[in-house]
């Protein structure tokens, strides 16, 4: 198949590997927040590792002055949101990986997806209904959405970071999706720092020194 013939399920930014060996490149997706666009986590994709392929993906619907991968409201203390919408976006994300493998000429063995916010909900959420997918998962200030029933223990790599001082998403999300990955059987890496609901230097050195490990 052609490049110029695929059709991506999902709009997105690509960068490049900036080195390249001789094996295919690692393919890193890139998930958004909530009311932001493919562009929000784009300017991260040069400080990865230079080897690796690097795709930034916009949510499928409209939200606000960006996008948003479902719908989502706070119900008291509790979130509410449509399952059929994560399911969905779910779903595109699955496919989208495979078109950027083709597309990008990706290592499938070495396949990462990382997400802020409502992204990261996402990427947790895919890596539990598929974790033969990706080689890891890297949750950023999320939570944990439905997750399937535990036939036996998934085979996941997940690193999870989450701000003390999140007001948007509690650190008790991030400690309860800490807690939920690995009940089911992944193998959780979890940091917490003394930020908001925002990636500081600090919490991304992190989340490059761990994909790094599993390149």
């Amino acid at each position: 198949m052609q490049k110029s013939q695929i059709a991506f399920s999902l709009v997105h930014q690509v960068s490049q590997p900036k080195r390249r060996g001789k094996t295919k490149p690692p393919l890193i997706v890139l998930l958004h927040g909530i009311g932001a666009d493919e562009f929000d986590l784009f300017e991260l994709a040069p400080m990865f590792d230079p080897r690796c392929v690097v795709v930034s993906a916009r949510a499928p619907l409209e939200w606000a002055t960006g996008f948003a991968w479902f719908n989502i409201a706070l119900d008291g203390t509790e979130f509410r949101y449509d399952l059929a919408e994560i399911k969905v976006s779910r779903d595109l994300i699955t496919r989208f990986v495979g078109e950027c493998l083709n597309a990008y000429e990706a290592d499938p063995e070495r396949i990462f997806l990382v997400g802020f916010s409502q992204g990261a909900m996402m990427a947790a959420n895919v890596g539990a209904h598929h974790p033969g997918l990706t080689r890891g998962v890297v949750a950023m200030s999320g939570a944990m959405l439905p997750a399937p029933e535990l036939v036996a223990p998934i085979k996941l790599d997940a690193l999870v970071l989450h701000g003390i001082a999140d007001m948007v998403v509690p650190i008790a999300r991030g400690r309860d999706l800490r807690d939920k990955l690995t009940s089911l059987g992944a193998s959780v890496a979890y940091y917490e720092y003394p930020m908001r609901h925002e990636i500081t230097g600090e919490s991304f050195e992190q989340a490059q020194t761990w994909i790094a490990e599993r390149l």
